[in-house]
């Protein structure tokens, strides 16, 4: 077992023991990181137990010592502080093991020993505050173990519910901590009495709401309001260690991009406000300057980054409300430090680029380029500081500064270029260059101006210098490149001879007339011809297409290109043919002869439709867009609804599913189907009203399976015989049985009222099997169960089966097999229920899952036949059907909407 690190002063200097600091590590290493008092508490008897060893306070192991040696006089070794401390943890962690233990409901006898185990741990915490009163101990350390006597105090007088002086205690140990957080040097120490102050607040709070005191939620509040006994005593203490430890306040106060932060740490205080002295008091043009302001910046961040460390280190090991503020304001003080550091390096390597650029007088450029290329190094280490990119102003202005740096290296490697004969280069480098000198306006532009308190700042004449710059060293680039190529070639002499010639100062000629040639006269005068110069040009005749409509073609023509293109052959392609001249009111004389008078009727409509619809292909294009936007956008819609909120879903797909083919009958006259709709509500309204009484008869369940069970099978036959119907007549089987176009008509409609009322079914057996399930008890759709399913109970009907011994000797009548003749089925959870309740329940009532634990079940159990496998194909069909009964009226609908709003007709 690890031993804490001892600590043994010299006797001139007072004892020092960090109370909060001792018990914590103990705390979190030997148990209470996962609540185990036992763990600790043993952890704390053998503890005490070597220290006495350490400290020669041991008997002799016989019968007759009974009495512990006292401890001496006067010492000045702190682990005799510990044995005190390690006394008072052990107490308090029996009390601690006894009310987890005991749970909410506590015994008499277990409270009793819980306030005997806090007396003693409150009596232990006391004796140590009197000991240190009487030793030569720091006044931190006595504070500290007045604070820990007060809490355990608190904690006494807390389970005793005298929560008056629960109170006193409470507050006073917390104004200790409270003061701690203030004067301490280490983040560890800062966190563990924010970590107290958390742990000691919630008491604080119910003390108040018990005392009925106004505010109660405002710890601060009570506090400073509160005048306990003994509280002046212990402020007056408090101040002689604050004055002690105390510095000027507003040294520790900086203010930087609009955030406030302190600086906790007395070191890392002092090197930054020498840095920022150093910094006000240099001479910004002399390049040796800097050196000590980087120094004292190098200083400051290597303490920053200790004091991170060091928060890391305590956040890992206690965290707190207040320990993100504490991190936070850490951060904003290492990125305030690192900077400064980057930004005076980046005026180091300015002043020195400027110093370089005087002595070499631009011949020497290499030396500039490497120390831009340490500007923008620079600039990209700020960039990745911590919340530098959060900040929006920082993060343009850092934007503003590397796209200038960047233009100025452009400018002194298209120099160097021009140092070695390399003139395209040069020119591509300085139109670089251009750019970044562009786009660093717009940045900023978008900031407006660089903040008060930036280290670096760029400006606007700073960036027409630049530009100015650069356009300077392209006219060079250029003028360079002519004098020293421009007398190689005879030929471009001429050219430029000739064109010298053609050059006319006094045209009146624009300049949209010779984009061609060189503009010799260029003013805003000869740009362009405004208003333009008319020029006569060919008239194109008017053509209005109105009389085509009133133009009569030769009928001999019309009709024989009817009959070529509907075909004289009877066959597959004749009969297309023939739809296609129908379509288009292209018959002949002979196939008008043919038709019977309703399908000459229905030739004529489509004539009139033709007529009607005549130039309208564009409007045609839009309706059939909308509708296909229509179809598509409503299965996202739809599929958004159902992920989205499936009880409003399925609650309006049923109510539709329900309602809107009743509609339709009632307004197209559908008495047949009003008749069964209306028998099948009367019976279906009653199952459901049986499904919903409370208490549940014990015939309900299989009444209502048995229900849909019949419902289901009657539209699986009805279902299956329509389409057998439907496949019979469209192979053309019905026509050897002479059978009239009245044969598949049959067909379609058995096979739409299975398919409807076997939706129905689906639905509704759903609805009584969940009301079913909770007024029984044993399932919850989205919890727990209700109750507890007893051995032998059948989770489904509420009622014993034959299998189990208690089921079968208990007098409760509910819990006796009432369902005596009917097999048993056990699913792989061990759980008994009666076979068809279970059947019904698993593949009506479309549960896959035990009705008690939800345990998922193989529904290869259930198949015992090849029926119940093409049933479950069935099922899945059924549900396909809702969408087009349901959603296709609704959809199109819309559509139509649609239409009359753009007046699509």
């Amino acid at each position: 077992m690890a031993e804490p690190v001892d600590i043994t002063p010299s006797s001139s200097a007072p004892m020092s023991v960090d109370v909060l600091c001792l018990i914590n590590e103990s705390r979190m290493t030997y148990g209470l990181r996962h609540q185990d008092y036992q763990r600790y508490r043993e952890y704390c008897t053998n503890r005490i137990r070597r220290l006495r060893q350490i400290l020669k306070l041991t008997q002799s192991n016989n019968k007759t010592t009974n009495v512990r040696k006292p401890l001496p006089q006067e010492f000045n070794d702190a682990r005799f502080l510990h044995l005190g401390v390690y006394e008072t943890e052990r107490a308090w962690a029996f009390a601690m093991e006894l009310k987890q233990e005991s749970g909410s409901s506590m015994e008499t006898r277990q409270r009793h020993h819980l306030v005997k185990r806090l007396k003693r741990a409150s009596q232990h915490a006391e004796a140590l505050y009197n000991l240190c009163q009487e030793q030569t101990v720091d006044v931190r350390t006595v504070l500290d173990v007045k604070a820990y006597a007060s809490l355990m105090k608190g904690y006494l007088y807390f389970e005793q519910q005298q929560f008056q002086e629960a109170l006193n205690q409470f507050i006073e140990s917390r104004t200790v901590y409270e003061k701690f957080t203030k004067i301490n040097s280490t983040a560890e120490q800062e966190a563990l009495s924010f970590s107290a102050i958390d742990e000691i607040d919630p008491n604080i709070r119910f003390c108040a709401y018990k005392l009925q005191l106004s505010g109660g939620q405002d710890i601060d509040g009570i506090v400073s309001k509160h005048h306990g006994p003994g509280l002046g005593q212990l402020k007056e203490q408090l101040a002689k260690i604050g004055d002690d430890k105390s510095k000027d306040q507003s040294l520790k106060t900086l203010m930087w991009r609009d955030k406030e932060f302190t600086i906790k740490n007395q070191n890392l205080a002092q090197a930054v406000f020498k840095a920022q002295d150093l910094r006000k008091a240099i001479n910004t043009s002399d390049a040796s300057a800097f050196d000590a302001v980087l120094s004292a910046w190098a200083e400051a961040d290597k303490l920053a980054k200790k004091a991170l460390k060091d928060d890391k280190e305590a956040t890992a090991k206690v965290t707190s409300s207040r320990s993100a503020a504490a991190t936070e304001d850490l951060n904003n003080l290492f990125t305030f430090v690192e900077y400064n550091l980057f930004g005076s390096s980046i005026e180091r390597n300015v002043c020195l680029v400027s110093q370089v650029v005087e002595k070499s007088s631009g011949k020497k450029p290499q030396q500039a380029v490497k120390l831009y290329d340490d500007i923008l190094k620079n600039i990209e280490y700020i960039w990745e500081l911590p919340q530098v990119k959060d900040n929006m102003s920082l993060d343009g202005e850092l934007n503003v500064l590397s796209l200038y740096y960047k233009g100025c290296r452009c400018v002194q490697v298209a120099s160097a270029y021009n140092e070695m004969k390399k003139t395209q280069e040069s020119l591509a480098i300085y139109q670089r260059g251009q750019t970044y000198v562009v786009q660093a306006k717009q940045a900023l532009s978008q900031i407006r101006s660089f903040a008060d308190d930036a280290l670096l700042k760029v400006t606007d004449s700073d960036l027409a210098d630049l530009e100015q710059t650069i356009r300077s060293g392209t006219w060079k680039s250029r003028a360079a490149w002519y004098l020293e190529n421009g007398s190689d070639n005879v030929d471009n002499e001429q050219q430029v001879s000739q064109k010298m010639q053609q050059l006319d100062l006094n045209t009146t000629e624009s300049l949209l007339e010779h984009l061609d040639s060189y503009p010799s006269n260029i003013s805003p005068e000869n740009l362009v011809d405004f208003p333009p110069k008319f020029q006569p040009v060919a008239c194109k005749p008017f053509y209005f297409d109105l009389a085509a409509n009133f133009v009569k073609y030769p009928e001999e023509s019309l009709a024989a290109r009817t009959e070529k293109s509907s075909g004289t052959g009877s066959g597959f392609w004749g009969i297309f043919g023939r739809n296609h001249a129908w379509l288009e009111g292209n018959l002949s004389d002979e196939q008008l002869g043919q038709l019977t008078p309703e399908q000459l009727e229905n030739y004529n409509l489509q004539l009139k439709y033709n007529k009607e619809h005549k130039g309208h292909e564009s409007q045609h294009e839009l309706m059939a867009i909308i509708l296909l936007f229509a179809l598509f956008a409503s299965q996202f819609l739809i599929l958004w609804w159902k992920k989205k909120h499936y009880k409003s879903y399925q609650a309006v797909s049923l109510g539709g599913l329900y309602f809107f083919p009743m509609l339709f009958g009632f307004y197209a006259g559908w008495y047949r189907f009003l008749v069964f709709w209306t028998l099948f509500s009367i019976v279906n309204g009653f199952v459901m009203y049986k499904a919903s009484r409370k208490p549940l008869e014990a015939m309900t369940p299989r009444m209502v399976y048995k229900w849909f069970t019949v419902v289901y099978n009657v539209s699986f036959v009805v279902g299956v015989v329509g389409y057998a119907i439907v496949l019979i007549a469209f192979f053309g089987i019905a026509e050897l049985f002479s059978a009239g176009s009245e044969f598949i008509q049959v067909g379609i409609l058995m096979l739409s009222y299975g398919l409807y009322f076997g939706v129905l079914g689906r639905d509704f057996v759903e609805i009584c099997t969940d009301r079913m399930a909770a007024t029984i008890g044993y399932y919850s759709k989205d919890g727990l169960p209700n109750k507890y399913l007893g051995e032998g109970i059948c989770a489904v009907c509420g009622y014993a089966t034959s299998d189990g011994h208690h089921a079968t000797l208990t007098t409760d009548p509910s819990q006796r097999p009432m369902f005596s003749d009917d097999p048993v089925h056990q699913l792989t959870c061990k759980h008994v229920f009666h076979e068809k309740c279970i059947r019904g329940w698993v593949m009506i009532g479309k549960k896959d899952i035990c009705p008690y634990c939800k345990e998922k079940v193989e529904l290869k159990q259930f198949k015992r036949n090849p029926w119940d496998t093409q049933q479950q194909l069935y099922l899945n069909l059924l549900d396909g059907v809702r969408y087009l009964v349901v959603w296709q009226p609704i959809i199109f609908g819309a559509v139509q909407l649609a239409y009359y709003l753009f007046g699509l007709d």
